[in-house]
């Protein structure tokens, strides 16, 4: 199975990457992030990375979701990060809380929604709205951002 761009830097969000660097970017930009990592510096506010982190960590209210979806608001975020495949660890390093919350969320998640497995789960969220890897296409660039920033910077 092949995993889109946005798929990746999300998943990469939430493993805690602080650069991002295209395989298509020259040697200055490479060199340049390398050095911006390790001085712990921010991605830039107008990249990918920031974008996807921003989405996957903005807090969902629990009264705006589907009815199908009746979900905290904190399980409904979990199940954004379940559906990029992340394991409970990295899931709860991503969301700063503990594993065992993370599982405690997950079973509520299960329960609630009466899935069979993370996998149903996530489906039955797809299928809700809820969650779709298309909405964080921003992530790409998709919602025309990228060429905004680019006239801005150039």
């Amino acid at each position: 199975m092949e995993m889109r761009a946005s798929d990746l830097i999300a998943r990469a969000v939430a493993l805690g990457a602080c650069q991002y660097v295209l395989k298509s970017a020259n040697a200055r930009v490479l060199i340049d992030a390398v050095h911006l990592a390790h001085r712990r510096d921010p991605a830039p506010s107008h990249g990918r990375l920031t974008r996807a982190e921003v989405i996957m960590h903005r807090e969902v209210d629990a009264g705006a979701l589907p009815e199908e979806m009746p979900l905290t608001g904190r399980e409904a975020q979990v199940l954004r990060h379940m559906a990029l495949g992340l394991s409970n660890k990295d899931v709860a390093h991503s969301l700063m809380i503990s594993v065992e919350t993370i599982e405690e969320h997950a079973q509520n998640i299960l329960r609630e929604i009466n899935a069979k497995d993370r996998t149903d789960a996530v489906v039955r969220a797809i299928r809700a709205g809820l969650v779709g890897l298309s909405r964080l296409a921003r992530v790409n660039g998709r919602d025309g951002n990228d060429r905004i920033n680019a006239r801005k910077a150039g």
